[in-house]
């Protein structure tokens, strides 16, 4: 048996408990989106809708082709990527003005405060 073949089965006989590692794989998806240094363009986004995409047909493919223990890992890909999704379109969805410049709530008259 190959290294990849046992590896496959490995990740089979692991079927019934695999589904646990969803919610990881979402987080990481999130955590991976919040570590960014800006937001990302459009162009990307659609590639991440595209790329997700891709990896479903993939983990189908391989499930019916008989491997399943790879279809999981490629689904747990998939789930990182809509974890990233989910949380851009959360920030989209509750995004707010930002003011242009530097508001402070108290006033430098006052006794004690910026003295």
């Amino acid at each position: 048996m190959t290294p990849l073949a046992a590896l496959s089965a490995r990740l089979e006989a692991l079927n019934g408990r695999l589904m646990l590692f969803a919610p990881i794989c979402l987080a990481g998806g999130i955590g991976w989106y919040f570590s960014l240094s800006r937001e990302p363009g459009s162009a990307l986004w659609i590639g991440l809708v595209a790329a997700m995409l891709m990896l479903i047909a993939l983990a189908s493919g391989l499930r019916r082709g008989g491997q399943a223990g790879f279809s999981f890992a490629v689904a747990g890909l998939a789930l990182v990527i809509a974890g990233m999704l989910l949380a851009g379109l959360r920030t989209e969805l509750t995004r707010a003005p930002v003011l242009g410049f530097r508001h402070h709530a108290f006033d430098s008259d006052v006794p004690g405060i910026g003295q």
